[in-house]
């Protein structure tokens, strides 16, 4: 392989559905030339979002914005990012109209939250035709963070 072909820049959408430190961003993103842009989605449960109750959704989806962004820079990543859509897979949509992404990750936490579906890295790959990668986190007290990725190949 030539030395060009390594030095093709991948464009990463990460979407944070969970908050995960620095080094785990970052092996999940990979190495090499990168552009990452950070999506949050405002989760949210339908009946809060249907009588417009997203403040606090909105709050939380900021601050995991905030600390993906800082803890991508504490690891020499630079990154852009927005608070999105209450709904990770109008959040994934929204994002991809604006960044052309070549692949997504998704973070998300290892048991279930409101909002966020078991199934989100199948119906982004359908949908998108993207290569996706699904790392689930926990945070146990008093305990490091745990991680486990699973690689999910394109659709075809």
């Amino acid at each position: 392989m030539s030395a060009s072909a390594h030095s093709i820049e991948r464009h990463v959408l990460l979407v944070v559905n969970e908050s995960a430190d620095g080094d785990v961003l970052r092996d999940a993103i990979g190495d090499g030339p990168i552009t990452v842009m950070v999506v949050a989605p405002a989760l949210n449960s339908k009946i809060r979002h249907w009588i417009s109750d997203d403040g606090t959704a909105r709050h939380d989806a900021a601050a995991r914005l905030d600390g993906a962004l800082a803890e991508l820079r504490g690891v020499g990543i630079d990154a852009a990012g927005e608070v999105g859509d209450y709904e990770p897979l109008q959040a994934i949509h929204d994002a991809l109209r604006a960044f052309d992404a070549d692949e997504v990750v998704i973070i998300s936490p290892a048991h279930h939250r409101a909002g966020v579906r078991a199934d989100l890295a199948e119906c982004v790959m359908g949908r998108f035709g993207l290569p996706v990668a699904q790392l689930d986190v926990a945070k146990p007290q008093r305990a490091p963070v745990m991680a486990q990725r699973q690689y999910l190949a394109t659709a075809a």
